[in-house]
């Protein structure tokens, strides 16, 4: 499965960007030592949202959010509660 089908089946119509921005990518690589490319996509509440948020689209990365969230320096955007990431951390 590709991220950008991963995305659709957990959020549905959702926007996002598959592309991650740089800076965060380093960012928590440099101080979290985590690799977020695959584990999340960059999500928008609309189409004409500017402002997106990291979303999470596997199990890891909803995992990270919810342990973590105070350290992200990002805002999150949270799968809906039943989706498949949330069941398989719960």
């Amino acid at each position: 499965m590709t991220v950008g089908e991963a995305a659709t089946s957990i959020y549905g119509e959702m926007v996002f960007d598959t592309a991650l921005p740089q800076f965060w990518v380093n960012w928590m690589r440099d101080n979290m030592d985590y690799d977020v490319r695959g584990h999340f996509v960059w999500g928008y509440p609309s189409e004409h949202s500017t402002m997106g948020a990291a979303t999470p689209i596997t199990a890891e990365g909803y995992r990270l959010v919810t342990e973590r969230n105070d350290e992200l320096e990002v805002p999150i955007h949270l799968p809906p509660e039943d989706s498949s990431i949330t069941k398989e951390t719960a």
